[in-house]
C-alpha cells in the first residue's frame, strides 16, 4: 500500500540505508524492516483508488483481475490465453484501457482475467518501464520520475503485502503436487529465439 510519497529535484536515483531512515514515522506500520516482501501499492484507476496493486518487475503484461474489473463494466474483447500467471494456462476475458495515476498518470493496457487471486492488478513491466521506476524490496521503495521531472519516492507499507500472500496462500490449499521421485528425468528445452 502507498504510505507516503515524497518528491525531490532530479538527480541521480540511489537507495540506501540511511535514505530511508526519514521514513519511520508512527504512521508508518513497518513490520519486519528489509526482509524480503512484496511490493504492493494502491493506484487511482478511473478515479477510483485500487488497493492490493502488485508491482511485479516479472510479469509481460499489466493484469487486472476480473473481481476489481466487473463493477467497471468497459471490457473490450481479446481472445487469448495468458501463460505462467497460475500453473495453469489463464483465459483471457478481454482488455481495457485506462488512465491509472502512479504518482505520474498514464494510459495502461490492462489484460483482463477471471482467476483467483489475492491482488486486484499486476503492474507488469510495460508501465513500470513507461514510468521509468526503479524498484528496490530490500528498501521496500519505488522511484519514478514524476511528470514535473523530479524525482518520487513511494514508501511501501509490509501490512498489505502479509494480508495478500497469506490469501494467495489460502488459494494454493485446494491445489495439488504430484511427489517426484530422485530418479526422474527432467528435460529442458531452448524456449530463447
Amino acid at each position: 500500500m502507498l504510505l507516503a510519497l515524497y518528491t525531490y529535484p532530479v538527480r541521480d536515483v540511489t537507495f540506501s540505508i540511511n535514505t530511508s531512515h526519514h521514513l519511520r514515522r508512527p504512521q508508518l506500520r513497518w513490520v519486519a524492516p528489509y526482509k524480503d516482501e512484496s511490493i504492493v501499492i494502491l493506484v487511482a484507476l478511473m478515479g477510483s483508488n485500487v488497493k492490493y496493486v502488485l508491482v511485479d518487475q516479472g510479469s509481460l503484461t499489466n493484469v487486472l483481475f476480473w473481481d476489481a474489473f466487473v463493477p467497471m463494466d468497459l471490457l473490450q474483447s481479446y481472445p487469448g490465453v495468458l501463460v505462467g500467471l497460475t500453473p495453469d494456462q489463464v483465459e483471457v476475458c478481454g482488455y481495457v484501457d485506462f488512465t491509472t495515476i502512479f504518482g505520474s498518470t498514464i494510459i495502461v493496457n490492462y489484460i483482463i482475467v477471471n482467476t483467483l487471486s489475492s491482488y486486484n492488478i499486476l503492474l507488469g513491466c510495460p508501465s513500470l518501464n513507461e514510468l521509468n521506476t526503479v524498484v528496490s524490496l530490500l528498501h521496500l521503495k519505488v522511484k519514478f520520475r514524476a511528470q514535473d521531472r523530479s524525482i518520487s519516492v513511494l514508501a511501501i507499507d509490509q501490512e498489505p503485502a502479509h494480508k495478500c500472500y497469506k490469501g494467495s496462500m489460502k488459494h494454493r490449499k485446494g491445489t495439488s503436487v504430484l511427489p517426484t521421485s530422485n530418479n526422474e528425468q527432467v528435460h529442458s528445452l531452448d524456449l530463447d529465439p
